[in-house]
This record gives C-alpha cells, structure tokens and sequence, in this order.
C-alpha cells in the first residue's frame, strides 16, 4: 500500500498543470487511505466551476473520504447542474455525461455510478440518487454494464443504493410476450435470481420484434433483450469505419528439420491442421488516426484447436482465455496495433 502511495504522489507531480481530469482521479484513490494532501484537493474545490462531471463526483468522494462534507457538498452543487434529465415509461433518470478531454473517463454510465456514489455518501436524501439508480439499471443489458471498467462503480453505487432500503417481499406474476403472442409466465416470490430464454426462432417476425411484459401483484423486475444470430445484413468487419479485424492469416508455425526449429518461418497459409500441428494466427487490426477510445476485441479459434499458452502477444494491457476464445483489453489513448498468438489442432473432424 505505502508504495501505490508513493507511485500516484510520483505520477501526481508529473501530470499537467491543466490536466484536473487525472488529478482529481488520483486525489481520490489517494484519499482512499486519508493519504491526499489539503492543499492538492482544496486548489481543484477553488477551481469546481471549470471541472467536468467526473472529476466533480471524484472531488466530492475525496472530500468525503476525507471528512469535510462541506467541500464535497459545494462539489455537488455544481455536479447537479450537469446532469442530464430523462425517462422510459413510467420511470425518470438522471445521468452525468463524461469528460470530452479524456477517452478514459468519457463514459455516462461510469459518470453517473460516481456521481450516485457522492451523493449517497454526502446527501442520501437526495432524489437525484433514484433517478441516477433507474438509469443505471436501464444500462444494464443482458452480459452486463458497457464499457466493462464501468461495471464495477456501477454495481458499487447500485449495491449502495438497494441496501440503503428494505422493500416489501416481491409477490407477483410476470408474463411475457413476444410480438403479441404468450412466450412464459413467471411466478415470483421472494427474491430471484437471473434467469434466462431463448425465444423461439418461430416466434420472431421480420423487422421489428417487440418484447411485452405484464404484471399481476407488487414488486419489481429488470430484463435485458439481446438478438443473436447470423445475418447477412451485417457487414462485419465494415459494418463500422474503425476499428475492426481487416483480415487473419493462418500460417505453419517454425519450421523444422528432424524434429529441430531451423529458425526460419513459413509465409504459406494453412487451410488444414493435423492433430498437435502449431498454427501461427496474425491478426490484421484497422485502426484510425483519430480512434483513441477504450476497446475490448474478442478473438474465436477455429473449432478444433486450441490455444498454445504463453503465445499471444499484441499492445493490449490485460487478457482473458475463455473456451474457444480470447478476449484482450486496449485501454484509451494507446494505438491498436496487431496481435498475434498460436494455436495447435486438438481434434479430428471436418468444420465450416
């Protein structure tokens, strides 16, 4: 601990002078552990009325952590002018845009997680907070919050938020339509855990499908809807100008002579692979000038194969290996360039 301490103070002292972005980011963690000077804080408080929305809410969480709410509640009189009026049904958001001058912090739903976490901790009276909490649960969508750095101050504030409150035992039945027609009922009492569906193929209409629910007794529910599926309208790798996989090349791993690499590799391509054969991928990464923003890549192997551990190489920060995919992590601000790895034929058969 006393040396991430030393290493943000370090970092501290070499960010810009203008740069408020990363020094109320670095406050905060600071703060943390009460280890953020007064002086530091108490010159971006001078300066709340040229700060953007997320250095406010990280200004604010360090005034709290730091036991001077009344800097952090002057912090947020500024943070609720910035925030972003909406609605679905019957239901009313607020939101917090992020900052323009930093990918890394431009993102509303992370925004809005740290600017309910501030006003929970300095005015839990606040209706702002239910409002912020129902945007929040609408950016929910079926594999969780988008960005994923988004998801932890996400699921902080709403954890925050539903624990502040005991509500009543849920009691009802839930039904489901599909384009008008009767897909499950659900019954429910207590607490339930997630669960998921697959509608029907047969059940799905041409161009727009819509999803009903309709609700007999008390108690509240959320629901995410996500269509998968080949389709030959999409475009992809060009269904978006940048970034995206221009193209792959499968090649024959070093070649070898009696069982010995010569130190030489091959450029032909491999279109069948044996059984513990090595296979070298290339991945072709298009990435604009101008695309600085944080990005996720997932890469699938081939069926039939499977990754050689200790292979993959590329710019990205931090990996994940998944069963039958890869899924690598570029943050902000850092060119995507390509990336590479290897793979090895594990079992016999004929794939598309």
């Amino acid at each position: 601990l006393n040396k991430a301490q030393t290493f943000l103070k370090n970092m501290f002292t070499r960010v810009s002078a203008n740069d408020n972005d990363a020094k109320a980011t670095i406050l905060h963690a600071l703060s943390a552990n009460g280890a953020a000077e007064f002086a530091h804080v108490n010159r971006l408080h001078r300066e709340r009325n040229r700060l953007s929305a997320p250095a406010l809410a990280y200004m604010a969480l360090a005034f709290a952590n730091l036991k001077r709410k009344d800097f952090a509640g002057e912090l947020l009189d500024v943070l609720v002018t910035k925030g972003k009026a909406g609605g679905f049904a019957t239901k009313k958001t607020m939101h917090w845009p992020g900052s323009t001058a930093h990918p890394w912090l431009n993102d509303q739903v992370e925004t809005t997680a740290l600017a309910a976490l501030a006003l929970m901790r300095v005015r839990p009276a606040s209706p702002m907070i239910k409002k912020a909490a129902a945007f929040l649960m609408s950016r929910r969508g079926t594999f969780g919050f988008v960005p994923a750095k988004a998801r932890g101050p996400a699921v902080g504030a709403l954890a925050a938020y539903y624990a502040a409150g005991k509500f009543a035992e849920a009691d009802y039945r839930l039904t489901m339509l599909v384009n008008g027609k009767e897909f499950r009922t659900l019954a429910s009492r207590g607490a339930k855990p997630t669960v998921q569906f697959a509608v029907p193929q047969e059940m799905l209409v041409k161009g727009r499908n819509t999803v009903e629910f309709r609700v007999q007794g008390r108690g509240e529910f959320a629901y995410g809807v996500t269509i998968r599926g080949f389709s030959t309208d999409l475009k992809d790798p060009r269904s978006w100008p940048s970034p995206y996989v221009r193209r792959r090349y499968y090649r024959h791993g070093t070649l070898e002579y009696r069982g010995r690499p010569i130190g030489a590799s091959s450029t032909s391509p491999v279109k069948n692979a044996e059984i513990g054969q090595r296979v070298k991928v290339f991945v072709d990464v298009y990435t604009s000038s101008s695309y600085r923003s944080y990005m996720v890549v997932e890469e699938y192997f081939p069926a039939g194969t499977m990754l050689v551990d200790g292979s993959l190489r590329g710019s990205f920060v931090y990996h994940e290996v998944h069963p039958g995919k890869i899924v690598t992590y570029f943050p902000a601000g850092r060119y995507i360039s390509d990336f590479h790895y290897e793979l090895v034929g594990n079992a016999t058969g004929t794939y598309r």
